[in-house]
Protein backbone atom coordinates (compact mmCIF):
# COMPACT_ATOMS: atom_id res chain seq x y z
CA UNK A 1 0.00 0.00 0.00
CA UNK A 2 1.48 3.54 -0.96
CA UNK A 3 1.95 6.20 1.10
CA UNK A 4 -0.82 8.36 0.21
CA UNK A 5 -3.32 5.16 0.12
CA UNK A 6 -2.91 5.20 4.37
CA UNK A 7 -3.84 8.88 4.69
CA UNK A 8 -7.00 9.68 6.80
CA UNK A 9 -8.88 12.37 7.47
CA UNK A 10 -8.02 14.28 11.01
CA UNK A 11 -10.47 15.73 13.33
CA UNK A 12 -10.61 19.51 13.72
CA UNK A 13 -10.26 18.70 17.34
CA UNK A 14 -6.30 17.98 17.16
CA UNK A 15 -3.75 19.79 18.92
CA UNK A 16 -0.21 21.12 17.69
CA UNK A 17 1.70 18.23 19.39
CA UNK A 18 -0.48 15.48 18.02
CA UNK A 19 -0.63 17.12 14.40
CA UNK A 20 3.38 17.15 14.93
CA UNK A 21 3.67 13.44 15.68
CA UNK A 22 1.53 12.50 12.60
CA UNK A 23 3.58 14.32 10.29
CA UNK A 24 6.53 13.09 11.72
CA UNK A 25 5.18 9.15 11.08
CA UNK A 26 4.45 10.46 7.48
CA UNK A 27 7.99 11.97 7.22
CA UNK A 28 9.15 7.96 8.54
CA UNK A 29 7.13 6.56 6.27
CA UNK A 30 7.99 8.39 3.31
CA UNK A 31 11.42 8.19 3.75
CA UNK A 32 11.78 4.65 4.57
CA UNK A 33 9.85 3.85 1.14
CA UNK A 34 11.94 6.33 -0.57
CA UNK A 35 15.37 4.01 0.94
CA UNK A 36 13.57 0.55 -0.43
CA UNK A 37 13.39 2.18 -3.55
CA UNK A 38 17.26 3.45 -3.12
CA UNK A 39 16.14 6.78 -3.71
CA UNK A 40 17.97 9.76 -1.66
CA UNK A 41 16.65 10.81 1.53
CA UNK A 42 14.83 13.90 2.34
CA UNK A 43 15.51 15.88 5.38
CA UNK A 44 12.65 17.35 7.26
CA UNK A 45 13.08 21.33 7.03
CA UNK A 46 9.64 22.82 8.87
CA UNK A 47 5.77 22.15 10.08
CA UNK A 48 3.44 25.19 9.15
CA UNK A 49 -0.12 24.51 10.67
CA UNK A 50 -3.14 26.33 9.66
CA UNK A 51 -5.98 26.70 12.84
CA UNK A 52 -8.63 24.50 12.95
CA UNK A 53 -7.29 22.90 9.43
CA UNK A 54 -5.33 19.81 10.47
CA UNK A 55 -5.65 18.76 6.86
CA UNK A 56 -3.62 21.68 5.54
CA UNK A 57 -0.97 21.42 7.36
CA UNK A 58 2.18 21.53 5.37
CA UNK A 59 5.95 19.54 5.77
CA UNK A 60 8.34 21.15 3.72
CA UNK A 61 11.35 19.00 3.02
CA UNK A 62 14.94 19.67 1.71
CA UNK A 63 17.39 17.01 -0.31
CA UNK A 64 20.23 16.32 1.35
CA UNK A 65 22.06 19.75 0.39
CA UNK A 66 19.33 21.37 1.17
CA UNK A 67 18.84 22.57 -2.77
CA UNK A 68 15.73 21.66 -3.35
CA UNK A 69 12.87 21.60 -1.41
CA UNK A 70 9.76 19.40 -1.52
CA UNK A 71 6.15 20.55 -0.21
CA UNK A 72 3.35 18.13 1.34
CA UNK A 73 0.38 18.43 3.09
CA UNK A 74 0.80 14.86 4.82
CA UNK A 75 -2.79 14.75 6.87
CA UNK A 76 -5.20 15.84 3.50
CA UNK A 77 -6.23 12.91 1.33
CA UNK A 78 -4.74 14.52 -2.23
CA UNK A 79 -1.95 13.06 -4.07
CA UNK A 80 1.01 14.09 -2.91
CA UNK A 81 2.97 15.97 -5.76
CA UNK A 82 6.93 15.12 -5.70
CA UNK A 83 8.07 18.29 -7.88
CA UNK A 84 11.16 20.04 -5.76
CA UNK A 85 10.60 23.85 -5.09
CA UNK A 86 13.89 26.14 -5.56
CA UNK A 87 14.46 26.45 -2.03
CA UNK A 88 13.74 30.23 -1.30
CA UNK A 89 11.89 31.98 1.74
CA UNK A 90 9.31 33.79 0.21
CA UNK A 91 8.36 30.59 -1.27
CA UNK A 92 8.77 27.99 0.98
CA UNK A 93 7.68 30.42 4.23
CA UNK A 94 7.07 33.22 4.24
CA UNK A 95 4.52 33.29 1.89
CA UNK A 96 2.62 30.99 3.92
CA UNK A 97 3.23 32.82 6.77
CA UNK A 98 1.57 35.77 4.89
CA UNK A 99 -1.81 33.66 4.26
CA UNK A 100 -2.33 32.27 7.78
CA UNK A 101 -0.23 30.12 8.63
CA UNK A 102 1.64 29.22 11.64
CA UNK A 103 5.38 27.85 12.62
CA UNK A 104 4.37 24.77 14.09
CA UNK A 105 8.45 23.62 14.34
CA UNK A 106 11.31 23.92 12.17
CA UNK A 107 15.10 22.63 12.09
CA UNK A 108 17.91 24.90 13.49
CA UNK A 109 19.54 24.37 10.18
CA UNK A 110 16.89 25.51 8.46
CA UNK A 111 16.63 28.83 10.75
CA UNK A 112 20.56 29.35 9.52
CA UNK A 113 20.32 28.92 5.96
CA UNK A 114 17.24 31.43 6.18
CA UNK A 115 19.16 33.44 8.19
CA UNK A 116 22.52 33.21 5.57
CA UNK A 117 20.23 33.76 2.61
CA UNK A 118 18.54 36.84 3.50
CA UNK A 119 21.97 38.44 5.05
CA UNK A 120 23.71 37.49 1.58
CA UNK A 121 21.06 38.68 -0.77
CA UNK A 122 18.65 41.03 0.84
CA UNK A 123 16.06 39.55 -0.91
CA UNK A 124 12.38 39.22 0.81
CA UNK A 125 9.36 40.22 -1.00
CA UNK A 126 7.08 39.05 1.80
CA UNK A 127 7.72 41.18 4.68
CA UNK A 128 5.10 40.51 6.65
CA UNK A 129 5.53 37.42 6.36
CA UNK A 130 9.36 38.11 7.76
CA UNK A 131 7.96 39.71 10.53
CA UNK A 132 5.65 36.56 11.76
CA UNK A 133 8.68 34.44 11.33
CA UNK A 134 11.01 37.02 13.38
CA UNK A 135 7.93 36.78 16.43
CA UNK A 136 8.66 33.14 16.34
CA UNK A 137 12.46 33.55 16.54
CA UNK A 138 12.00 35.91 19.28
CA UNK A 139 9.51 32.93 21.29
CA UNK A 140 11.59 30.77 20.82
CA UNK A 141 14.85 32.49 21.13
CA UNK A 142 16.57 32.24 17.84
CA UNK A 143 19.27 34.66 17.76
CA UNK A 144 22.41 35.67 16.31
CA UNK A 145 24.02 34.29 18.67
CA UNK A 146 22.54 31.23 19.06
CA UNK A 147 23.22 30.10 15.56
CA UNK A 148 26.64 31.95 15.28
CA UNK A 149 27.77 29.24 18.04
CA UNK A 150 26.41 26.26 16.14
CA UNK A 151 27.08 27.36 12.20
CA UNK A 152 30.03 28.91 10.34
CA UNK A 153 27.69 31.15 8.50
CA UNK A 154 27.98 34.87 7.59
CA UNK A 155 24.92 35.81 10.03
CA UNK A 156 23.58 39.84 9.47
CA UNK A 157 21.30 40.33 12.95
CA UNK A 158 17.62 39.89 11.08
CA UNK A 159 16.14 40.78 14.97
CA UNK A 160 17.38 44.46 13.88
CA UNK A 161 14.22 44.13 11.28
CA UNK A 162 11.94 43.27 13.56
CA UNK A 163 9.54 45.19 14.05
CA UNK A 164 10.38 47.35 11.18
CA UNK A 165 9.67 50.93 10.89
CA UNK A 166 10.36 54.13 9.37
CA UNK A 167 11.78 57.35 11.37
CA UNK A 168 8.96 59.89 12.10
CA UNK A 169 11.38 63.00 12.66
CA UNK A 170 8.68 64.99 14.20
CA UNK A 171 7.92 62.26 16.76
CA UNK A 172 8.98 62.63 20.24
CA UNK A 173 9.17 59.95 23.10
CA UNK A 174 6.88 61.65 24.95
CA UNK A 175 3.96 60.95 22.23
CA UNK A 176 3.99 57.43 23.92
CA UNK A 177 3.75 58.42 27.38
CA UNK A 178 0.25 56.99 27.77
CA UNK A 179 1.71 53.39 26.73
CA UNK A 180 2.07 50.63 29.36
CA UNK A 181 5.82 50.14 27.97
CA UNK A 182 7.03 54.17 27.96
CA UNK A 183 9.07 53.72 30.74
CA UNK A 184 11.32 51.49 28.89
CA UNK A 185 11.25 54.25 25.85
CA UNK A 186 12.17 56.84 28.12
CA UNK A 187 14.96 54.57 30.12
CA UNK A 188 16.36 53.67 26.12
CA UNK A 189 16.59 56.94 25.46
CA UNK A 190 18.39 57.87 28.57
CA UNK A 191 21.18 55.05 28.62
CA UNK A 192 21.02 53.12 24.94
CA UNK A 193 18.97 50.09 26.17
CA UNK A 194 15.74 48.75 28.18
CA UNK A 195 14.06 45.56 29.75
CA UNK A 196 10.67 45.21 28.20
CA UNK A 197 8.18 42.71 29.08
CA UNK A 198 8.11 40.33 26.28
CA UNK A 199 4.58 41.08 25.04
CA UNK A 200 5.74 44.65 24.58
CA UNK A 201 9.17 44.07 22.62
CA UNK A 202 7.51 44.78 19.34
CA UNK A 203 5.99 47.85 20.15
CA UNK A 204 8.77 49.19 22.03
CA UNK A 205 11.13 48.12 19.18
CA UNK A 206 8.59 49.97 16.22
CA UNK A 207 8.81 53.18 18.83
CA UNK A 208 12.26 53.08 18.31
CA UNK A 209 12.56 52.90 15.17
CA UNK A 210 10.00 55.44 14.45
CA UNK A 211 12.40 57.58 17.23
CA UNK A 212 15.08 57.64 14.73
CA UNK A 213 17.17 54.32 16.92
CA UNK A 214 18.65 51.18 15.08
CA UNK A 215 17.91 48.58 17.98
CA UNK A 216 17.86 44.67 17.78
CA UNK A 217 16.91 42.25 20.40
CA UNK A 218 19.45 39.96 22.88
CA UNK A 219 19.09 37.84 25.73
CA UNK A 220 20.87 37.64 28.60
CA UNK A 221 20.75 35.67 31.82
CA UNK A 222 17.24 34.61 30.89
CA UNK A 223 16.09 38.37 30.07
CA UNK A 224 15.56 40.28 27.02
CA UNK A 225 17.07 43.49 26.23
CA UNK A 226 16.24 45.94 23.62
CA UNK A 227 19.98 47.27 22.69
CA UNK A 228 21.54 49.37 19.42
CA UNK A 229 21.86 48.15 16.05
CA UNK A 230 23.65 49.65 13.11
CA UNK A 231 23.46 53.52 13.34
CA UNK A 232 22.03 54.96 15.96
CA UNK A 233 21.28 58.11 17.54
CA UNK A 234 22.98 59.21 20.76
CA UNK A 235 20.80 58.89 23.94
CA UNK A 236 19.58 62.16 25.20
CA UNK A 237 19.10 62.54 28.52
CA UNK A 238 16.30 64.93 28.47
CA UNK A 239 14.32 63.39 25.51
CA UNK A 240 12.28 61.57 27.45
CA UNK A 241 12.11 63.69 30.74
Amino acid sequence: MGINQEIKKYNESMNTDEIIAKVNDYFEKLNGQRQEDEECLLVKSHILTLADQPERTILVLMSEEYEDAYIYEPLSEKVQPFNPHYNEPDEILFGYLEAGYEVAEMDLHTHAALWNYISETQLVECHDGLQKYLDYCLQNRITVDKLKSVYDYKFNDLLSFYADAKEDIFLRADSFKDKPWYGDIALYTRIGVCKPKPIYAKEVCRALRQLGYGVTLKFKGGDLYVTPYGKNKKPKETEAR
